[in-house]
Parts: C-alpha cells; structure tokens; sequence
C-alpha cells in the first residue's frame, strides 16, 4: 500500500515539475504532503508549504492545504498565520459533504491551541469546547480542552470533563492530565487546610484579647 502511495506521490511530482500540463491544486497539494510527511524524501517543511500555497492560489477552499500548512505555521511559532489558516480551514469543512463535522473539529482544535500560544485563553477555550462537541470521538479536542481548563484553574470543570472524555474517546494520552489534577487537588487541600488553621489563629487571638480585657476590667474594681 505505501509503495502504491508512493508511487502516485511521484507521478504526480513528476507532472507538476515536467511544464507538460498546469499543475492542478490537488498535484500541488500532494507534492507538499510529500515533503511534509517524509514520505520517500527528507522532510522539509518550506518545500511542503511553498505547494501548498500553490495549491491555495488554485483553490482557496482546499482544507487539506489551509489545515497542513496551519499546522507547520503553528510548529514554527507563527501562531498569527496558524490562527488564519485554521480558520479558513474551518470554514472550508462546512462545504464538505462528507465528515464536515470532523474535519471542523480538528481545524476549530488547532484554532484553539493558537489562539492559546497567543495568550488568548477564553477564546481557545471555546474552540476547544466546540470542536470537542463537533467531533465526540477527537482524543486532541478532548486533551486541549481539559488543558485549558487546568491552566485557567477550573479544576472541577477539568475532572468533570476528563470523566466524559474517557467515556467518549478513551486513551491513555490523559494520563498526565490525570497527574496534573491531582496536584491540583493536592494544592487545593493544603490551600483549605491552611485557610482553616488561619481562622483558628483568629479566633484564638479573639479569645486572648476577650480575656486580657476582662482582667484589666477586674482589676480596675
């Protein structure tokens, strides 16, 4: 099956370098996922986003482009660009007649962990939420939200929402979400313990001071 792959990979690079026929969006699109996926080449990220921007010159709809070269924008720190080309790539799986909803879910998740790369919690929250509805079997919208929920301390929220994730899409990725909870909730019974024991030192101050006072009073007779 992969020489199969490979080999229309390479017809198809082969009528987009040979000048004989204008390269169609989806030859372009697939010489890039050559170069992105190392399939029978060295993976090289500007080669795979240069076709897929010639892809996207062809048809700017193509989600498979928008959302690959979102995903190298997004690996290399270009959050900004990502964050563009995930949106488009969400917009584009609405005009799908097929799997729209899961293709959505999986631009709407790389939306989210942009716009949180760029400090922008609620809003990655909400795409995450979203794509976690949109598609109830994607393990990376389930991750990301329950991340972001960690991150912005909403730990009841997060566990509630881990309980529903390992019903719907179980894997073992939640293991360090897992971890991270129950530090969480270690944090949250040292932080009651201790809130409890300052209102102890109050009280027993009060109680001090109420009979320093009844002593001066007496004395005072």
């Amino acid at each position: 099956m992969t020489h199969l792959v490979l080999a229309i990979i390479a017809t198809l690079y082969a009528l987009a370098v040979s000048g004989s026929s204008p390269p169609t969006a989806f030859e372009y699109y697939f010489v890039g996922l050559k170069f992105d996926s190392a399939e029978g080449v060295e993976r090289d990220p500007a080669k795979a986003l240069s076709n897929y921007n010639k892809a996207l010159e062809l048809d700017e709809f193509h989600y498979g482009a928008l959302y690959n070269a979102a995903t190298i924008y997004h690996q290399q720190g270009e959050y900004a660009k990502a964050l563009t080309l995930f949106l488009r790539a969400a917009k584009s799986a609405k005009k799908m007649e097929q799997d729209a909803n899961k293709f959505e879910a999986m631009a709407r998740s790389g939306l989210g962990s942009a716009y949180q790369q760029l400090g922008k919690e609620e809003k990655a929250q909400k795409q995450f939420e979203i794509a976690r509805r949109m598609n109830p079997s994607l393990v990376e919208a389930h991750y990301n939200y329950i991340n972001i929920l960690i991150v912005r301390g909403q730990f009841q929220k997060a566990e509630k929402a881990l309980g529903l994730a390992e019903k719907l899409a179980h894997s073992d990725k939640y293991g360090k979400l897992k971890g991270i909870l129950k530090g969480g909730e270690s944090k949250r019974s040292v932080g009651g313990e201790s809130a409890f024991f300052g209102l102890l030192v109050v009280i027993g101050f009060l109680l001090l001071y109420g009979l320093f006072l009844r002593r001066r009073a007496q004395q005072r007779r």
